[in-house]
């Protein structure tokens, strides 16, 4: 999913996106950057979701960008990446199943007619301040842990008919300068992915509770 996402991604950080994708019509939207739905959808009739597997992936090349400043300092690996990816998946299954849950909807595990299949996606990951890992005098400050982008999509659970998709870029952290550190980034990150569950909880409790977009 992300992978099939990143030509959107890329188009809407270079020049004004696409007005439909893949079947889906854009809608204006206050809490994401697009918002795509494929019109004639009633979204009423689904009370359930099906909350697929996670996925993160990080900027491409990001540890290789990161250690040519770090001559001396302990570098990041191909492994160190892997590690922190599969521990934000696991992290991000939680909190979006957590936020769905308590705006009422009901997680469950197997395809039904009133469920949803909801994939989330988190590509683009650039920890642009992380620790410098080292017991020198070394200390990194900043804003911002560093920068992601969320995609959500949508389909059906029974046919797998694609019904939605959502794309929003983020930033990790806040306007205050503070010590960077693995714990704080992580903090940080896990921040902005509590805030996406919230937005996207709430905006699939109002999609229920709003009338189809009109079919073409």
């Amino acid at each position: 999913m992300l992978a099939s996402a990143a030509f959107c991604i890329g188009q809407a950080a270079v020049a004004k996106p696409p007005t439909s994708w893949d079947g889906l019509t854009q809608v204006q939207a206050k809490n994401v950057d697009l918002l795509y739905l494929r019109p004639g959808t009633d979204f009423s009739q689904y009370k359930d979701i099906v909350l697929a597997p996670t996925e993160v992936s990080f900027k491409k090349n990001w540890h290789k960008e990161i250690n040519r400043g770090r001559r001396g300092i302990p570098q990041y690996s191909e492994a160190d990446v892997r590690r922190v990816i599969d521990e934000a998946q696991g992290t991000l299954q939680n909190i979006f199943a957590k936020r769905f849950e308590e705006t009422g909807f009901h997680i469950v595990s197997a395809p039904a007619e009133n469920a949803l299949r909801v994939l989330v996606g988190v590509a683009n990951v650039n920890v642009t301040s992380p620790e410098m890992r080292s017991f020198g005098p070394n200390r990194v400050y900043s804003e911002q842990a560093g920068f992601a982008t969320l995609v959500i999509e949508v389909r059906d659970s029974l046919s797998g008919e694609l019904l939605g998709r959502a794309v929003d870029h983020g930033a990790a952290g806040d306007d205050f300068m503070t010590l960077r550190t693995s714990a704080s980034n992580r903090a940080d990150f896990e921040h902005l992915f509590d805030e996406w569950a919230r937005i996207s909880a709430k905006g699939f409790q109002k999609l229920i509770a709003s009338p189809p977009q009109p079919a073409r």
